[in-house]
Protein backbone atom coordinates (compact mmCIF):
# COMPACT_ATOMS: atom_id res chain seq x y z
CA UNK A 1 0.00 0.00 0.00
CA UNK A 2 2.81 2.40 0.91
CA UNK A 3 4.67 1.67 -2.35
CA UNK A 4 1.49 2.34 -4.37
CA UNK A 5 0.40 5.38 -2.35
CA UNK A 6 -0.11 7.56 -5.46
CA UNK A 7 -2.63 5.05 -6.80
CA UNK A 8 -4.47 4.60 -3.48
CA UNK A 9 -4.67 8.35 -2.80
CA UNK A 10 -5.99 9.12 -6.30
CA UNK A 11 -8.79 6.57 -5.98
CA UNK A 12 -9.61 7.65 -2.40
CA UNK A 13 -9.88 11.28 -3.54
CA UNK A 14 -12.61 10.37 -6.03
CA UNK A 15 -14.56 7.99 -3.76
CA UNK A 16 -13.53 4.87 -5.63
CA UNK A 17 -12.44 2.73 -2.66
CA UNK A 18 -14.65 0.03 -1.20
CA UNK A 19 -15.45 0.26 2.51
CA UNK A 20 -12.74 -2.28 3.55
CA UNK A 21 -10.20 -0.59 1.25
CA UNK A 22 -11.03 2.86 2.63
CA UNK A 23 -10.68 1.58 6.20
CA UNK A 24 -7.28 0.04 5.42
CA UNK A 25 -6.08 3.19 3.63
CA UNK A 26 -7.35 5.44 6.47
CA UNK A 27 -5.54 3.33 9.04
CA UNK A 28 -2.36 3.57 7.00
CA UNK A 29 -2.36 7.34 6.43
CA UNK A 30 -3.02 8.08 10.11
CA UNK A 31 0.29 6.40 10.94
CA UNK A 32 2.33 7.50 7.90
CA UNK A 33 2.90 11.29 7.60
CA UNK A 34 4.33 10.95 4.08
CA UNK A 35 1.20 9.19 2.77
CA UNK A 36 -1.03 11.55 4.79
CA UNK A 37 0.58 14.52 3.01
CA UNK A 38 0.15 12.83 -0.35
CA UNK A 39 -3.48 11.96 0.43
CA UNK A 40 -4.27 15.57 1.38
CA UNK A 41 -2.72 16.72 -1.89
CA UNK A 42 -4.84 14.32 -3.95
CA UNK A 43 -8.04 15.44 -2.21
CA UNK A 44 -7.17 19.10 -2.86
CA UNK A 45 -6.38 18.34 -6.50
CA UNK A 46 -9.52 16.23 -6.90
CA UNK A 47 -11.68 19.00 -5.44
CA UNK A 48 -10.15 21.50 -7.85
CA UNK A 49 -10.90 19.23 -10.79
CA UNK A 50 -14.48 18.76 -9.59
CA UNK A 51 -14.95 22.51 -9.20
CA UNK A 52 -13.42 23.29 -12.57
CA UNK A 53 -15.24 20.58 -14.54
CA UNK A 54 -18.49 20.38 -12.61
CA UNK A 55 -20.58 21.65 -15.51
CA UNK A 56 -19.35 18.82 -17.70
CA UNK A 57 -20.06 16.14 -15.04
CA UNK A 58 -17.10 13.82 -15.94
CA UNK A 59 -17.14 10.21 -14.81
CA UNK A 60 -15.07 9.25 -11.71
CA UNK A 61 -12.63 7.32 -13.91
CA UNK A 62 -11.89 10.53 -15.80
CA UNK A 63 -10.93 12.31 -12.56
CA UNK A 64 -8.61 9.45 -11.57
CA UNK A 65 -6.94 9.47 -14.98
CA UNK A 66 -6.42 13.23 -14.82
CA UNK A 67 -4.98 13.09 -11.29
CA UNK A 68 -2.56 10.31 -12.22
CA UNK A 69 -1.47 12.14 -15.39
CA UNK A 70 -0.87 15.30 -13.36
CA UNK A 71 1.19 13.31 -10.87
CA UNK A 72 3.30 11.91 -13.70
CA UNK A 73 3.78 15.36 -15.17
CA UNK A 74 4.70 16.79 -11.78
CA UNK A 75 7.27 14.06 -11.21
CA UNK A 76 8.79 14.72 -14.63
CA UNK A 77 8.96 18.48 -14.25
CA UNK A 78 10.21 18.43 -10.68
CA UNK A 79 8.34 21.69 -10.01
CA UNK A 80 10.82 23.64 -12.12
CA UNK A 81 9.01 26.84 -13.02
CA UNK A 82 10.04 29.36 -15.61
CA UNK A 83 10.44 32.82 -14.14
CA UNK A 84 9.09 36.23 -15.04
CA UNK A 85 9.77 39.64 -13.60
CA UNK A 86 6.45 41.03 -12.40
CA UNK A 87 6.03 44.80 -12.49
CA UNK A 88 9.76 45.21 -12.99
CA UNK A 89 10.67 48.81 -13.86
CA UNK A 90 11.99 47.59 -17.23
CA UNK A 91 8.74 45.88 -18.23
CA UNK A 92 5.31 47.25 -18.91
CA UNK A 93 2.48 45.79 -16.86
CA UNK A 94 0.84 44.38 -19.97
CA UNK A 95 4.01 42.63 -21.09
CA UNK A 96 4.58 41.17 -17.63
CA UNK A 97 1.01 39.87 -17.58
CA UNK A 98 1.37 38.19 -20.98
CA UNK A 99 4.57 36.43 -19.94
CA UNK A 100 3.04 35.25 -16.67
CA UNK A 101 -0.07 33.95 -18.43
CA UNK A 102 2.06 31.94 -20.85
CA UNK A 103 4.13 30.40 -18.05
CA UNK A 104 1.29 29.83 -15.59
CA UNK A 105 -0.98 28.31 -18.20
CA UNK A 106 1.50 25.51 -18.85
CA UNK A 107 2.09 24.82 -15.19
CA UNK A 108 -1.43 24.86 -13.75
CA UNK A 109 -1.95 22.47 -10.82
CA UNK A 110 1.69 21.32 -10.77
CA UNK A 111 3.04 23.43 -7.94
CA UNK A 112 1.83 21.38 -4.97
CA UNK A 113 -1.10 21.13 -2.55
CA UNK A 114 -3.01 23.91 -0.87
CA UNK A 115 -4.32 23.57 2.69
CA UNK A 116 -7.46 21.45 2.86
CA UNK A 117 -9.55 24.43 3.97
CA UNK A 118 -8.55 26.45 0.90
CA UNK A 119 -9.95 26.07 -2.60
CA UNK A 120 -7.60 27.34 -5.27
CA UNK A 121 -8.51 28.46 -8.75
CA UNK A 122 -4.97 28.04 -10.02
CA UNK A 123 -2.54 30.60 -11.47
CA UNK A 124 -4.07 34.05 -11.85
CA UNK A 125 -3.68 36.70 -14.52
CA UNK A 126 -2.16 39.77 -12.78
CA UNK A 127 -4.35 41.99 -14.93
CA UNK A 128 -7.45 40.51 -13.26
CA UNK A 129 -6.21 41.15 -9.72
CA UNK A 130 -8.12 43.62 -7.53
CA UNK A 131 -6.63 47.12 -7.66
CA UNK A 132 -5.57 46.93 -4.00
CA UNK A 133 -3.58 43.74 -4.63
CA UNK A 134 -1.93 45.21 -7.74
CA UNK A 135 -0.91 48.23 -5.69
CA UNK A 136 0.82 46.02 -3.12
CA UNK A 137 2.68 44.17 -5.87
CA UNK A 138 3.68 47.31 -7.71
CA UNK A 139 4.85 49.34 -4.73
CA UNK A 140 5.89 46.98 -1.94
CA UNK A 141 7.27 44.11 -4.03
CA UNK A 142 8.32 45.83 -7.26
CA UNK A 143 11.06 44.02 -9.16
CA UNK A 144 10.58 40.67 -7.44
CA UNK A 145 10.92 37.51 -9.53
CA UNK A 146 7.42 36.03 -9.39
CA UNK A 147 6.87 32.43 -10.44
CA UNK A 148 3.16 32.19 -9.69
CA UNK A 149 0.15 34.08 -8.37
CA UNK A 150 -2.73 31.97 -7.10
CA UNK A 151 -6.21 32.99 -6.00
CA UNK A 152 -7.39 31.21 -2.83
CA UNK A 153 -10.80 30.94 -1.19
CA UNK A 154 -11.10 29.67 2.35
CA UNK A 155 -13.31 30.45 5.36
CA UNK A 156 -15.15 33.09 3.34
CA UNK A 157 -11.95 34.99 2.61
CA UNK A 158 -10.30 35.58 -0.77
CA UNK A 159 -6.54 35.97 -0.90
CA UNK A 160 -3.67 35.77 -3.38
CA UNK A 161 -0.55 33.73 -2.77
CA UNK A 162 2.54 35.03 -4.55
CA UNK A 163 5.49 32.69 -5.08
CA UNK A 164 8.91 34.17 -5.84
CA UNK A 165 12.31 32.87 -6.88
CA UNK A 166 13.26 30.16 -4.35
CA UNK A 167 16.94 30.40 -5.31
CA UNK A 168 17.23 34.05 -4.26
CA UNK A 169 17.25 34.44 -0.44
CA UNK A 170 16.36 38.12 -0.76
CA UNK A 171 12.99 37.27 -2.31
CA UNK A 172 10.15 35.91 -0.20
CA UNK A 173 6.73 34.37 -0.79
CA UNK A 174 3.76 36.27 0.61
CA UNK A 175 -0.06 36.28 0.75
CA UNK A 176 -2.29 39.32 0.25
CA UNK A 177 -6.01 39.71 1.00
CA UNK A 178 -8.26 41.05 -1.75
CA UNK A 179 -8.37 44.44 0.01
CA UNK A 180 -4.56 44.71 -0.15
CA UNK A 181 -3.90 43.68 3.46
CA UNK A 182 -0.72 41.68 3.84
CA UNK A 183 -1.66 38.38 5.51
CA UNK A 184 1.67 36.60 5.66
CA UNK A 185 5.23 36.78 4.45
CA UNK A 186 8.13 34.35 4.58
CA UNK A 187 10.93 35.41 6.89
CA UNK A 188 14.19 34.12 8.35
CA UNK A 189 15.48 33.17 11.79
CA UNK A 190 17.77 36.20 11.81
CA UNK A 191 14.91 38.68 11.39
CA UNK A 192 12.44 37.39 14.01
CA UNK A 193 12.45 38.80 17.59
CA UNK A 194 15.12 37.29 19.83
CA UNK A 195 12.55 35.64 22.12
CA UNK A 196 10.94 33.95 19.11
CA UNK A 197 14.36 32.90 17.81
CA UNK A 198 15.19 31.32 21.16
CA UNK A 199 11.85 29.49 21.24
CA UNK A 200 12.37 28.13 17.71
CA UNK A 201 15.92 27.03 18.50
CA UNK A 202 14.64 25.17 21.57
CA UNK A 203 12.66 22.79 19.34
CA UNK A 204 14.29 19.55 18.20
CA UNK A 205 14.93 19.26 14.48
CA UNK A 206 16.11 21.24 11.45
CA UNK A 207 14.41 24.54 10.62
CA UNK A 208 12.80 24.40 7.17
CA UNK A 209 11.19 27.86 7.02
CA UNK A 210 9.37 30.59 8.94
CA UNK A 211 6.18 32.43 8.00
CA UNK A 212 5.21 35.70 9.67
CA UNK A 213 1.42 36.03 9.90
CA UNK A 214 -0.68 39.17 10.41
CA UNK A 215 -4.20 38.75 11.79
CA UNK A 216 -6.07 41.97 12.59
CA UNK A 217 -2.86 43.53 13.85
CA UNK A 218 -1.74 40.47 15.82
CA UNK A 219 1.54 38.94 14.68
CA UNK A 220 2.50 35.29 14.94
CA UNK A 221 5.31 33.16 13.57
CA UNK A 222 4.88 29.67 12.10
CA UNK A 223 8.12 27.71 12.02
CA UNK A 224 8.31 24.50 9.98
CA UNK A 225 10.79 22.12 11.59
CA UNK A 226 11.96 18.81 10.18
CA UNK A 227 12.08 16.01 12.74
CA UNK A 228 15.11 13.67 12.83
CA UNK A 229 13.24 11.30 10.48
CA UNK A 230 12.62 14.13 7.99
CA UNK A 231 8.92 14.80 8.63
CA UNK A 232 7.86 18.48 8.70
CA UNK A 233 5.93 19.89 11.64
CA UNK A 234 4.58 23.42 12.17
CA UNK A 235 5.04 25.31 15.44
CA UNK A 236 3.24 28.63 16.03
CA UNK A 237 4.64 31.29 18.37
CA UNK A 238 3.34 34.71 19.40
CA UNK A 239 5.54 37.82 19.41
CA UNK A 240 6.67 37.06 22.96
CA UNK A 241 7.98 33.64 22.00
CA UNK A 242 5.17 31.67 23.65
CA UNK A 243 4.22 28.45 21.83
CA UNK A 244 0.52 28.72 20.95
CA UNK A 245 0.12 25.58 18.82
CA UNK A 246 2.02 22.70 17.25
CA UNK A 247 1.21 19.96 14.78
CA UNK A 248 0.91 16.49 16.26
CA UNK A 249 0.19 13.01 14.93
CA UNK A 250 -2.79 10.89 16.06
CA UNK A 251 -0.39 8.76 18.12
CA UNK A 252 0.66 11.80 20.15
CA UNK A 253 -2.80 12.80 21.38
CA UNK A 254 -4.29 11.40 24.63
CA UNK A 255 -6.14 8.10 24.30
CA UNK A 256 -9.45 9.81 25.15
CA UNK A 257 -8.95 12.30 22.31
CA UNK A 258 -8.01 9.49 19.90
CA UNK A 259 -11.21 7.64 20.76
CA UNK A 260 -13.34 10.77 20.31
CA UNK A 261 -11.57 11.58 17.04
CA UNK A 262 -12.23 8.12 15.60
CA UNK A 263 -15.92 8.49 16.45
CA UNK A 264 -16.09 11.71 14.41
CA UNK A 265 -13.97 10.54 11.46
CA UNK A 266 -16.33 7.79 10.33
CA UNK A 267 -15.50 7.06 6.69
CA UNK A 268 -13.56 10.30 6.30
CA UNK A 269 -9.88 11.07 6.83
CA UNK A 270 -7.89 13.08 9.35
CA UNK A 271 -6.30 16.01 7.52
CA UNK A 272 -4.19 17.17 10.45
CA UNK A 273 -4.17 17.81 14.19
CA UNK A 274 -2.95 20.89 16.08
CA UNK A 275 -2.24 20.88 19.79
CA UNK A 276 -3.12 24.37 21.05
CA UNK A 277 -2.20 26.20 24.25
CA UNK A 278 -4.39 29.02 25.54
CA UNK A 279 -4.14 30.50 29.02
CA UNK A 280 -2.80 27.28 30.52
CA UNK A 281 -5.41 25.09 28.82
CA UNK A 282 -4.55 22.50 26.16
CA UNK A 283 -6.89 21.43 23.39
CA UNK A 284 -6.67 19.57 20.10
CA UNK A 285 -8.01 20.91 16.81
CA UNK A 286 -8.46 18.17 14.21
CA UNK A 287 -9.35 18.76 10.56
CA UNK A 288 -11.51 15.90 9.30
CA UNK A 289 -12.05 15.51 5.56
CA UNK A 290 -15.36 13.86 4.68
CA UNK A 291 -15.76 11.30 1.92
CA UNK A 292 -16.98 14.12 -0.28
CA UNK A 293 -13.75 16.02 0.30
CA UNK A 294 -15.12 18.72 2.61
CA UNK A 295 -12.82 19.70 5.51
CA UNK A 296 -14.30 20.44 8.93
CA UNK A 297 -12.55 21.37 12.18
CA UNK A 298 -13.33 19.69 15.50
CA UNK A 299 -11.88 20.86 18.84
CA UNK A 300 -11.45 18.43 21.73
CA UNK A 301 -10.47 18.98 25.36
CA UNK A 302 -7.73 16.80 26.84
CA UNK A 303 -10.34 14.45 28.31
CA UNK A 304 -11.79 13.83 24.85
CA UNK A 305 -14.93 15.94 25.21
CA UNK A 306 -15.93 17.83 22.08
CA UNK A 307 -15.78 21.55 22.80
CA UNK A 308 -16.62 22.86 19.32
CA UNK A 309 -17.14 21.83 15.73
CA UNK A 310 -17.35 23.68 12.46
CA UNK A 311 -20.86 23.73 10.96
CA UNK A 312 -22.30 24.84 7.64
CA UNK A 313 -25.07 27.47 7.32
CA UNK A 314 -27.52 24.72 6.37
CA UNK A 315 -27.02 23.06 9.77
CA UNK A 316 -27.99 26.16 11.76
CA UNK A 317 -31.37 26.79 13.46
CA UNK A 318 -33.49 29.33 11.60
CA UNK A 319 -33.25 31.81 14.50
CA UNK A 320 -29.44 31.66 14.36
CA UNK A 321 -29.43 32.09 10.57
CA UNK A 322 -31.56 35.22 10.87
CA UNK A 323 -29.34 36.67 13.61
CA UNK A 324 -26.21 36.00 11.54
CA UNK A 325 -27.70 37.73 8.50
CA UNK A 326 -28.44 40.77 10.65
CA UNK A 327 -24.87 40.88 11.98
CA UNK A 328 -23.10 40.23 8.68
CA UNK A 329 -24.64 43.28 6.98
CA UNK A 330 -22.56 44.26 3.95
CA UNK A 331 -19.80 41.83 4.85
CA UNK A 332 -19.73 38.07 4.34
CA UNK A 333 -19.80 35.04 6.57
CA UNK A 334 -16.38 33.38 7.04
CA UNK A 335 -17.45 30.44 9.21
CA UNK A 336 -19.50 29.21 12.17
CA UNK A 337 -18.48 26.97 15.09
CA UNK A 338 -20.99 25.20 17.28
CA UNK A 339 -19.61 25.20 20.84
CA UNK A 340 -20.48 23.04 23.82
CA UNK A 341 -19.85 24.25 27.39
CA UNK A 342 -21.39 22.49 30.39
CA UNK A 343 -24.38 21.39 28.33
CA UNK A 344 -24.95 24.85 26.88
CA UNK A 345 -24.79 25.25 23.10
CA UNK A 346 -23.72 28.51 21.48
CA UNK A 347 -22.66 29.51 17.98
CA UNK A 348 -19.45 31.45 17.31
CA UNK A 349 -19.61 33.16 13.91
CA UNK A 350 -16.80 34.89 12.06
CA UNK A 351 -17.37 37.49 9.34
CA UNK A 352 -15.27 39.49 6.91
CA UNK A 353 -16.35 43.12 6.94
CA UNK A 354 -16.42 45.54 4.00
CA UNK A 355 -13.07 46.83 5.29
CA UNK A 356 -11.55 43.35 5.01
CA UNK A 357 -11.23 42.93 8.76
CA UNK A 358 -12.39 39.76 10.49
CA UNK A 359 -15.03 40.10 13.21
CA UNK A 360 -16.61 37.46 15.43
CA UNK A 361 -19.73 37.25 17.57
CA UNK A 362 -21.52 34.70 19.74
CA UNK A 363 -25.18 33.68 19.58
CA UNK A 364 -27.42 31.54 21.74
CA UNK A 365 -29.47 28.67 20.27
CA UNK A 366 -32.41 31.09 20.14
CA UNK A 367 -30.41 33.58 18.08
CA UNK A 368 -29.78 36.06 20.91
CA UNK A 369 -26.57 38.07 20.57
CA UNK A 370 -24.34 37.17 23.53
CA UNK A 371 -21.13 38.98 22.59
CA UNK A 372 -19.33 40.53 19.66
CA UNK A 373 -15.71 41.30 18.97
CA UNK A 374 -14.85 44.94 18.37
CA UNK A 375 -11.73 46.98 17.66
CA UNK A 376 -10.31 49.23 20.37
CA UNK A 377 -11.20 52.34 18.33
CA UNK A 378 -14.86 51.25 18.52
CA UNK A 379 -14.92 51.55 22.32
CA UNK A 380 -15.78 54.78 24.21
CA UNK A 381 -12.89 57.09 25.15
CA UNK A 382 -13.27 56.25 28.85
CA UNK A 383 -12.97 52.53 28.08
CA UNK A 384 -9.82 53.06 26.00
CA UNK A 385 -8.23 55.08 28.77
CA UNK A 386 -8.91 52.35 31.33
CA UNK A 387 -7.54 49.67 29.02
CA UNK A 388 -4.36 51.68 28.51
CA UNK A 389 -4.00 52.26 32.25
CA UNK A 390 -4.46 48.59 33.18
CA UNK A 391 -2.27 47.09 30.45
CA UNK A 392 0.45 49.76 30.74
CA UNK A 393 3.14 48.55 28.31
CA UNK A 394 1.19 45.43 27.39
CA UNK A 395 -1.04 45.03 24.34
CA UNK A 396 -4.64 44.26 23.49
CA UNK A 397 -5.29 40.87 21.91
CA UNK A 398 -9.09 40.94 21.69
CA UNK A 399 -12.04 42.98 22.96
CA UNK A 400 -15.54 41.52 23.27
CA UNK A 401 -18.69 43.42 24.21
CA UNK A 402 -21.09 41.16 26.14
CA UNK A 403 -24.88 41.42 26.23
CA UNK A 404 -26.05 38.78 28.69
CA UNK A 405 -25.17 40.48 31.96
CA UNK A 406 -27.87 41.36 34.54
CA UNK A 407 -29.12 44.89 35.20
CA UNK A 408 -28.47 45.86 31.58
CA UNK A 409 -24.74 46.27 32.23
CA UNK A 410 -22.91 45.65 28.96
CA UNK A 411 -19.26 45.24 29.95
CA UNK A 412 -16.25 44.93 27.70
CA UNK A 413 -14.16 41.78 28.11
CA UNK A 414 -10.52 42.55 27.44
CA UNK A 415 -7.97 39.90 26.52
CA UNK A 416 -4.51 41.35 26.70
CA UNK A 417 -0.87 40.36 26.98
CA UNK A 418 1.13 41.81 29.87
CA UNK A 419 4.47 40.85 31.40
CA UNK A 420 4.78 37.87 29.07
CA UNK A 421 1.45 36.22 29.89
CA UNK A 422 -2.30 36.47 29.08
CA UNK A 423 -4.21 39.14 31.00
CA UNK A 424 -8.04 39.24 31.21
CA UNK A 425 -10.23 41.94 32.77
CA UNK A 426 -13.63 43.68 32.52
CA UNK A 427 -14.42 47.34 31.88
CA UNK A 428 -17.86 48.98 32.10
CA UNK A 429 -19.21 51.16 29.26
CA UNK A 430 -18.36 54.21 31.36
CA UNK A 431 -14.75 53.13 31.81
CA UNK A 432 -15.00 51.61 35.32
CA UNK A 433 -12.61 48.75 36.02
CA UNK A 434 -14.80 45.73 36.93
CA UNK A 435 -12.09 43.31 37.98
CA UNK A 436 -9.98 40.47 36.62
CA UNK A 437 -11.18 37.31 34.88
CA UNK A 438 -9.70 33.84 35.27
Amino acid sequence: MHQEAEHWAAIAATGGLTEPELKAWTNHVTTCPACQKLNDEEFAMGNLIKTTLDAESPDPGFEQRIIQKLNAARAGKGNRWSEVILFHPGLTTAAACLVLIAVAGAGALLHGPKPASTASSGPTDPGSLPAAVRTVLQHEFAGKTVTRIERNEGDGEISYSVSTNPRDPSEVDFTVAENGTLLSVDTTLETVPQVVRNAINAQVGKLDGIEKNFDNGEISYVATILSPDGHPRDYTFNEDGALTSMEVSPEEVPAAVRTALKAQVGRGLVGGIDKTFDNGETSYVATIISQGGRPRDFTFNEDGTLSSMEVSPGELPDSVKAAIRAQVGRGRLAGVDKTFDDGEVTYEASTIGADGRRHSFSLSEEGKLLSREIAINETPDAVRQTISRILEKGKVIEINQTFDEPNNIVPFEIEGWKDGKPFYFLVSPTGDFLGMED
